[in-house]
């Protein structure tokens, strides 16, 4: 959130250290070096809001540790390298708003930790790879691309309705904000993509006249929509990138930085550099004044259907 501008050099493939980058909101332009790939050591990278454009370096595999991904928000152009799949660690990519064209990579199926992909508004086109039909995720959205043919039957549940909007080529069995797929034979199979092809290319030239008409009245209403007078609900959900293990471990004396009426609050590190403050609930029943009554090693849920009532109202708070 400066106005630093110009490009990122090089040079930064020699800081074999950095864990971070974190370069959102400013006037950053040109294209991402592909010596960005050395930094072997990246776990998060946060490159939003800016200005950088070319193609993402197809040598983005070499991170093995990197966790975080986001690019949205600028000038990439390009295919989503294949390489990608080889991050291995990746939980969190975030591509929305460039103009990214190609396939979706198939290689993304095989980052079984991917827990959110988000590439809305691109240029993206061919089908859906069948591939990420095997991941766990909380999160998919396509929308607004160029997308063709049938959504893989695990991505088309009621969890992911409208992560599919806007690629008017696509069909699925049980979505339902996209039309329903129709039998077709082997031989007709070619037809139908070269169908859903000119459909799509026809859909984006009539968008792109509708937004250069309609771009002040649509400025009109989306002031309107931020008046008082419209009640919204919103819910934040964040991407969980670690396990159990990893926390009760940390749940030692050292780590201790409070304690209250329902429980001690620890500080826990986790392996990837974030920091979390953990609340570990006591039973009901244990004096909390008295610190002997207390180990961290005491189960955290008794083992019984019915929670004790500072747990739901710690919860609720």
């Amino acid at each position: 959130m400066n106005q630093f501008e110009g490009p990122v050099t090089g040079n930064i493939g020699e800081a074999k250290s950095l864990a971070q980058l974190f370069v959102s909101n400013n006037r950053f332009s040109g294209e991402l070096p592909e010596e960005i790939s050395n930094v072997s050591s990246l776990v998060e990278m946060e490159l939003m809001y800016n200005q950088f454009s070319g193609g993402i370096p197809v040598r983005i595999g070499e991170l093995k540790s990197l966790n975080s991904l986001h690019l949205e928000s600028n000038l990439f152009s390009g295919g989503i390298p294949q390489s990608i799949g080889s991050c291995v660690s990746l939980n969190d990519i975030n591509l929305v708003g460039n103009s990214l064209s190609g396939d979706i990579p198939a290689s993304l199926g095989s980052l079984r930790g991917l827990n959110s992909l988000n590439v809305y508004d691109n240029k993206l086109f061919g089908v859906i790879p069948a591939s990420l039909s095997s991941l766990k995720l909380s999160l998919i959205d396509l929308s607004n691309n160029m997308l063709v043919g049938q959504v893989p039957e695990s991505l088309s549940a009621e969890a992911y309705d409208g992560s599919f909007a806007g690629n008017p080529g696509l069909c699925a069995n049980n979505g339902k904000s996209l039309r329903q797929c129709s039998p077709v034979s082997h031989r007709s199979s070619g037809l139908g993509v070269a169908k859903y092809c000119f459909i799509a290319g026809a859909f984006m030239l009539v968008f792109s006249v509708a937004c250069f008409v309609l771009v002040k009245p649509g400025r009109k209403i989306a002031t309107n929509l931020t008046n008082p007078g419209f009640l919204w609900d919103m819910k934040q959900f964040h991407v969980i990138s670690f396990d159990e293990g990893e926390i009760l471990g940390s749940l030692i004396s050292h780590n201790l930085i409070g304690k209250g009426g329902s429980g001690n609050v620890y500080k826990v590190e986790l392996g990837c550099g974030k920091k979390l403050a953990v609340k570990h609930m006591w039973r009901s029943g244990l004096n909390s004044g008295d610190p002997r009554s207390y180990s961290s090693s005491a189960t955290i849920l008794p083992k019984k259907k019915s929670r004790w009532p500072e747990y739901d109202v710690e919860v609720g708070t």
